[in-house]
């Protein structure tokens, strides 16, 4: 299902559920691998579960998993699996649970059966590959480490994108703070104007009216 390249450099076997887990794992960096905080994002009507669309985009767009490795098919019969309480929705219980163990029960995705042949079995010698063909499985075997390091870079690039705009919404409140601060001063120096000329205008009345008097 995965090629030896993947295989190595995840640890993990020919399993899809590892390979979930890793990819998740993977995208949990930006949630300070908090599975709940994860599951929130997941959750974009803010039902407080999942259903199977919900889950599809977050394996799809999320965690990058193409349809080559899992088929909406496949996705589906995981999305049951996770569902332990079996109402048609993963809950944030569930899927932390998954995240910490596993599904329910056992799965794997759907496979095709190979054709049984009717010719006379071969006897058994050993395979040679042809030169063009170990250049072909070292190509793709290439082709999949730099396809490993573009969706790194992406994901680098998802969490500096994630900090800028934390920091451009903690720019913006420093800003409304200082607008805030700045209106107080204006505010206080008018009216200590204001009680500058109120005690002008007190001593003057006062004077004029010791002029005026007999």
């Amino acid at each position: 299902m995965f090629s030896p390249t993947y295989i190595r450099r995840n640890s993990v076997a020919d399993d899809p559920v590892e390979m979930l887990k890793k990819k998740l794992e993977s995208a949990s960096y930006s949630y300070k691998r908090d599975w709940a905080l994860m599951f929130k994002h997941f959750d974009k009507d803010n039902s407080g579960s999942l259903d199977a669309e919900e889950f599809r985009l977050a394996l799809r767009r999320v965690a990058r998993v193409p349809a080559s490795l899992l088929s909406d098919g496949d996705i589906r019969r995981l999305y049951d699996a996770i569902d332990d309480s079996q109402n048609g929705r993963i809950e944030s219980r569930e899927f932390v649970a998954f995240m910490n163990s596993g599904a329910r029960e056992s799965w794997s995705p759907s496979r095709r059966t190979p054709r049984s042949s009717a010719s006379t079995p071969r006897k058994n010698s050993p395979r040679r590959h042809s030169p063009s063909r170990r250049l072909l499985e070292s190509n793709q075997e290439n082709l999949t480490d730099y396809h490993d390091q573009v969706r790194t870079l992406k994901q680098q690039v998802y969490e500096r994108d994630d900090l800028i705009s934390e920091m451009r919404t903690e720019i913006d409140n420093l800003r409304a703070k200082c607008q805030r601060l700045q209106r107080q001063l204006d505010e206080n120096m008018l009216q200590q104007q204001h009680q500058k000329q109120h005690q002008v205008c007190c001593v003057a009345l006062q004077c004029l009216l010791y002029m005026l008097s007999p």
